[in-house]
């Protein structure tokens, strides 16, 4: 009988080694509302924030344990260097991270200004600051403005404003937006909107060879876990509208979309729809149901394919859904086939022609991007019945791109 208790003992020794052997040891960096140390001085780990839940999420989902520590981003770069920890987020893309390690698809969005005392109408010739280490800082050493100083904390960059030390600081607007509510001496301060900056999660190139499919398991469960809270300002809104109305206008000069809508529905009853979904959910994004394969090659799908490669990397994808919100066309697999049911679809049913919905930016893990979709109704002409409705992805981060903040690329470019 004393078999018992050590075979337990032994079984919770496995149970406990194979746990955690799926632990997922992260760096991160202190930037509220996204990291955050939950209580000064205690247990490193106690980490949290919108960014933090994020990927704790999406690692449970895909069957990791995952725990965060916060560390000054130079130390953290150093970490994923030298491999002594499995991986470092929230970063954005940069040609030195991908030197040692691999990045997953966007785990977090921000959007980042140039904030000064007065207006600039051209900062190319300005005295620019960030935080040392930083994402912002990485991004303007290869873009083509002057990274003049670093420091190590958000208000630092400002009391450089005050001093006229630098003429403008690079910084996220939700951090600034946190910065101003708690301290009540920050004056009100020109901004100058730069960029949507997708950040992600790179893993060292060890573990990555040692767990060759954590990547993509990850980045299928990044939709379930990842939500973008952005409030579009209005001049964004309006130029999202004008440049999606130009889209939809042109869609339409190539493909007769009330001709085609004008064709009997496929599926007639709702059930019928929802059984078809079902099993198109179930096999994608990995591979295509049998409707989705021959919706795929219809010669309509075959020409919003070629549409949407004219306009890469703003478009991110195209499909048409019939007056029930079922897919007739795609560019390519959705993750979905019935789209009803979505405010894409409910918000523009009972709008009159020419009317335009756009959807908050979220990310679309068929497409990998952060985007944001414009949709409109398609009716009849001549008796203005609802015949269905298009849909266009757009990626956020290149819709909203100013011509007054050239690309890190740009440099390069002009060299050439």
């Amino acid at each position: 009988m004393k078999l018992l208790p050590a075979l337990t003992a032994t079984i919770l020794v496995l149970v406990s080694s194979s746990l955690s052997a799926n632990r997922l040891d992260l760096y991160t960096f202190h930037s509220p509302p996204y990291q955050i140390e939950q209580v000064a001085g205690e247990d490193p780990y106690a980490v949290h924030g919108t960014t933090v839940d994020s990927v704790r999420c999406i690692a449970q989902r895909s069957g990791w344990d995952m725990r965060a520590q916060l560390v000054p981003q130079n130390r953290a770069i150093h970490g994923l260097r030298t491999q002594t920890i499995d991986g470092y987020f929230a970063v954005d893309e940069s040609t030195l991270l991908n030197e040692y390690a691999l990045p997953t698809a966007p785990v977090a969005l921000e959007k980042w200004y140039f904030y000064s005392l007065n207006p600039i109408d051209d900062y190319t010739n300005t005295r620019l600051a960030a935080i040392a280490g930083s994402n912002e800082a990485l991004w303007l050493e290869d873009s083509p403005y002057e990274l003049t100083m670093t420091v190590s904390h958000p208000r630092q960059l400002l009391a450089l404003l005050e001093r006229g030390r630098v003429d403008a600081v690079m910084l996220d607007q939700r951090v600034m937006g946190l910065l101003q509510l708690t301290d009540n001496g920050i004056g009100r301060l020109a901004s100058s909107f730069i960029r949507f900056a997708p950040l992600h999660l790179y893993l060292n190139r060890r573990f990555v060879s040692e767990h060759p499919d954590f990547i993509d398991r990850f980045n299928r469960n990044i939709d379930s876990c990842v939500r973008s809270d952005f409030t579009l300002s209005q001049e964004e809104t309006r130029t999202l509208e004008l440049l999606a109305q130009d889209l939809m206008a042109e869609l339409q000069r190539e493909i007769d979309l009330e001709h085609f809508l004008s064709q009997p529905l496929r599926h007639e009853q709702l059930s019928d729809i929802l059984n078809a979904d079902a099993l198109w959910q179930a096999l994608a994004p990995e591979s295509p149901s049998d409707l989705a394969r021959e919706l795929l090659i219809r010669p309509e799908s075959k020409a919003l394919a070629t549409w949407k490669a004219t306009h890469q990397p703003l478009i991110t994808e195209v499909f048409v859904m019939d007056r029930l919100g079922a897919n007739v066309a795609l560019s390519q697999l959705t993750s979905d086939y019935w789209q009803g049911d979505e405010e894409k679809f409910q918000q523009i049913i009972e709008q009159p022609s020419g009317s335009l919905y756009l959807e908050p930016v979220y990310f679309d893990a068929s497409t990998q991007t952060f985007q944001i979709i414009a949709s409109m109704p398609i009716r009849a002409s001549s008796t203005d019945r609802l015949l269905g409705a298009i849909a266009i992805g757009l990626n956020i981060e290149r819709a909203l791109v100013s011509t007054k903040h050239p690309s890190p690329t740009s440099r390069a470019r002009r060299a050439e």
